[in-house]
């Protein structure tokens, strides 16, 4: 006698698409804690080498504003230290879960809106750009 239905049932199809999608997620969120967790290792055990290779970088783009008036590798280096110091707290606060969420995108955008704006605003009151 053959039988006409599976052994794993009549949504074995809807499990496994579930299931599949359940396991990419969790394999996201291993990886993001994973990488936190060296992040986090590292800047503990080397900050003051980090902290002298971000002066330096600093100290370098003030020196190419001072010596020819072009102050976009300025603005670059203090953007980047907003964004990415901005998305450091946040991790620090709300763990690296946040990062993996499904708005991530929306906080990495109003994250580089707000580092964008701020470094305009600091560019202008002290001088170094002109409107």
């Amino acid at each position: 006698m053959i039988s006409t239905t599976t052994p794993f049932g009549s949504d074995f199809y809807k499990d496994l698409v579930h299931m599949i999608f359940q396991a990419i997620d969790d394999g996201t969120k291993m990886a993001v804690h994973m990488l936190w967790d060296v992040l986090i290792y590292f800047l503990v055990h080397d900050w003051p080498l980090v902290l002298g290779i971000l002066t330096f970088f600093l100290v370098i783009a003030v020196i190419e504003w001072l010596t020819t008036g072009r102050w976009a590798m300025l603005g670059s280096v203090l953007y980047n230290y907003f964004y990415y110091g901005i998305l450091f707290l946040i991790g620090l606060i709300f763990g690296p879960d946040i990062f993996t969420n499904d708005w991530a995108d929306l906080l990495f955008f109003v994250v580089y809106a707000v580092s964008f704006t701020w470094v305009g605003i600091l560019l202008t009151r002290i001088g170094i750009r002109h409107r």
